[in-house]
């Protein structure tokens, strides 16, 4: 379709007297749109997961409004649909589906106005055949865990008005379901208070965490009756990882003082062994352990943005090894697997690559290709993102990821893109659509990880402390500074956007560095810091409350500090040229912020402001049409104001 068009606009240029050179831009634009609409595409696949006798996977294709949800059987290749699904149940977070057993899919749906669904799927009868049986089990109760390893049976939970809640096994298949889920039969009693929990083999709860002011508290239930086991001292943390299929040992991650440990924990005894592992890596974001023998396999970590593993067992790292080769050297991660680890799903996640989906037979070792998750870009030619060190003026060293244009690097337009959050949030080294999108249309992006970000430790974390409008954005500023010498970029060809927390370091980089950007754009972002405040869930939820005082500041205590980094009481400073923009149905950054930007503007006459208000958008530009729209409202804006790319 592309080339037809591209050859009919060639013809038109004949008719209505375009130049060589009009008409090479006209060819030029409509290739970038194209693009465009193909990055922000709603056509995926993905969720693949792998039944627990490995002969099976079901995963989704959307097409921009639904998502379908197919069951294939991997040696026959047959397939077939037996749910769908409609777009705001994904995005909201309101459904989820899992293997219940080989045979069975159990789905629960959450409605804000209908309330809990809880539906079984029967995938396949006895001779192998591929029959989608559907039966609503409750519509009461939501699944704990599927226990997919337990034929038939999963844990039920049902939350109580004092916060806790009550956790039930139950066998979805017999006759009077409900009954099964009476109080009396619960299997927490005496440690309802708990949020999480371990299982055995059996899908009995064994032990219970939870954590309470900083504190993570630890229960083992035996003979029936729950017991506290232990708590995390002052200035630990305490990982449960898995129980010891014999029952005997907790595994678990300690870390003391900035160092983890793998340890094991004696349930009879009810004290530490003396086994210990201890761990290179500071940071843990997820640990992977052995589903037969509940051993700790390996930690993951970030490194220079992506996932990295630190194994444990020697063994462990040599397959993984073995798997990379397979797949050319690139990162991969498992993403589902049968208990006896012969199986498994692998995705593959770059910067360039936002996902392959293969299937490993490990008996055979054996990869094989499933799906891309984005086959609509998968011929793109993207661009693999660079890592950079800053440093800010008190020395705390910033990591970056630059982005090349994908047309000349060093005659391109720089865009700083700082993440939202902006606490405890981070960009890594994975494919991002907006930048990505960006370095289609011909400009370098930098995303900084400013103080604050998450996965570069504590003291990382706690920098970001009501730094808003101060260090966080001199943290930008310096990582900017970097990115122009070491890719040799032209200062003056420069311009700061961003979403959220992103777009209110925008348009406070605009004041504070007035001189060092051309140009800045935001989207939804806070405006007005003192209007936080006043929205109702500050006043109701302690939690919010202290998190805002911490982080932010105290309106009682520093309120002149709040209004001396609100772009709104400091408008009359940006004298660079702005593009604001804000969703009408954003419910994480209230349109009120927009709206006091643009009323105080237009008082104060700023005609280098532009304002474009898009009414039924959320929080981060959900809608694909919204999204491209805005896109190209944004291009021209750069365009306007930043050197083009000579390419």
């Amino acid at each position: 379709m592309i080339k037809q068009l591209l050859i009919l606009i060639a013809s038109l240029s004949i008719l209505t007297g375009f130049t060589n050179e009009e008409t090479q831009e006209i060819v030029k634009e409509s290739s970038a749109n194209e693009t465009l609409k193909n990055i922000f595409s709603p056509n995926g696949q993905g969720n693949y997961s792998l039944s627990p006798d490995g002969t099976k996977v079901f995963y989704y294709k959307f097409d921009g409004h639904k998502y379908y949800y197919y069951v294939q059987f991997l040696e026959s290749e047959k397939e077939k649909q037996f749910i769908e699904v409609d777009s705001p149940w994904i995005v909201d977070g309101m459904f989820e589906i899992n293997w219940l057993d080989s045979d069975d899919v159990i789905a629960q749906f959450v409605n804000p106005t209908m309330g809990l669904s809880v539906f079984s799927y029967t995938i396949s009868n006895q001779d192998g055949e591929i029959v989608i049986d559907e039966n609503l089990i409750t519509n009461d109760y939501y699944v704990e865990d599927p226990l997919r390893h337990v034929p038939n049976q999963a844990i039920f939970a049902k939350r109580y008005d004092k916060g806790g809640s009550l956790i039930f096994k139950a066998n979805i298949k017999q006759e009077y379901f409900s009954k099964q889920l009476k109080p009396k039969y619960r299997l927490n009693r005496g440690a309802e208070d708990y949020t999480d929990w371990l299982f055995d083999k059996e899908g009995e709860p064994i032990v219970a965490y939870q954590k309470e002011d900083d504190q993570v508290i630890v229960s083992y239930r035996k003979f029936g009756k729950w017991k506290e086991l232990l708590k995390s001292k002052v200035g630990q943390r305490l990982i449960p990882v898995s129980v010891s299929p014999d029952e005997k040992y907790l595994n678990l991650i300690l870390s003391v003082q900035g160092v983890n440990y793998v340890r094991q924990y004696s349930l009879d005894d009810e004290q530490f062994t003396d086994y210990e592992y201890q761990l290179k890596t500071k940071d843990i974001s997820s640990a992977q352990f052995n589903q037969n023998t509940g051993e700790i396999i390996s930690v993951a970590h970030v490194v220079d943005g992506a996932h990295l593993f630190e194994f444990v067992q020697s063994a462990s790292k040599k397959e993984y090894e073995s798997i990379k080769r397979q797949l050319g050297s690139k990162n991969f991660y498992i993403t589902d697997q049968i208990l006896s680890g012969e199986k498994s799903i692998l995705v593959t996640l770059n910067s360039n690559d936002p996902g392959t989906f293969y299937f490993f037979d490990k008996t055979k070792n054996e990869v094989q290709f499933l799906a891309y998750s984005q086959p609509d870009i998968k011929d793109i030619n993207f661009q693999s993102a660079r890592i950079i060190t800053s440093k800010a003026s008190d020395g705390l060293e910033i990591e970056s990821y630059f982005l090349p244009s994908a047309h000349s690097v060093q005659t391109s337009p720089l865009i700083v893109m700082p993440h939202g959050g902006p606490i405890g949030v981070r960009d890594y080294t994975y494919y991002d659509k907006y930048a990505q999108a960006l370095s289609q249309l011909g400009y370098n992006v930098l995303q900084p990880n400013y103080r604050g970000s998450s996965g570069f430790g504590k003291d990382f974390l706690v920098a970001g402390q009501k730094q808003w409008g101060r260090m966080i954005e001199e943290d930008i500023h310096y990582a900017k500074l970097k990115a122009i010498e070491t890719f040799d970029l032209a200062p003056d060809n420069t311009c700061i956007f961003g979403i959220s927390y992103g777009g209110y370091s925008a348009l406070m980089s605009a004041i504070k560095y007035k001189d060092d950007y051309q140009c800045a754009a935001s989207f939804a972002g806070v405006t007005d810091l003192t209007l936080l405040y006043s929205e109702y869930a500050f006043h109701v939820d302690e939690d919010l409350k202290e998190f805002f005082i911490s982080y932010i500041g105290n309106p009682e205590t520093e309120i002149k500090d709040l209004v001396e980094h609100s772009p709104v009481y400091q408008l009359k400073n940006i004298e660079i040229p702005v593009f604001v923009s804000q969703g009408g149905n954003d419910a994480i950054v209230d349109m009120e912020h927009y709206f006091r930007l643009r009323y105080v503007s237009e008082q104060l006459g700023k005609d280098n402001i532009q304002f474009r208000f898009y009414p039924g958008a959320k929080h981060g530009l959900l809608k694909v049409s919204t999204t491209l729209d805005y896109l190209n409202e944004l291009d021209a804006f750069f365009k306007k104001h930043l050197n083009k790319s000579s390419s």
